[in-house]
């Protein structure tokens, strides 16, 4: 399986661009929130390894999928 990526990505550097996504809404000190991480589920690659020999080949690590999380913040302030 080989991927070969011709665009410049982000800002013209060399490599792929991930979007993220955060939204939320907020009452008096409490939040609700929902995170959106590689919204487009772009497959791509987190690391490469390779060794120092000649015959060495080089091993990519996958980078996350789509991935959602939900949470609620509570902001606690102290006395003035």
């Amino acid at each position: 399986n080989s991927i070969e990526y011709s665009d410049a990505g982000f800002l013209g550097a060399k490599g792929i661009s991930l979007l993220n996504i955060r939204t939320g809404y907020t009452i008096k000190r409490m939040e609700l929130f929902l995170n959106i991480y590689n919204a487009t589920n772009e497959l791509y690659a987190n690391t490469a390894t390779r060794g120092n020999a000649l015959s060495d080949r080089t091993t990519y690590t996958a980078g996350a999928p789509r991935i959602a999380n939900f949470g609620f913040q509570y902001t606690i302030t102290g006395k003035k």
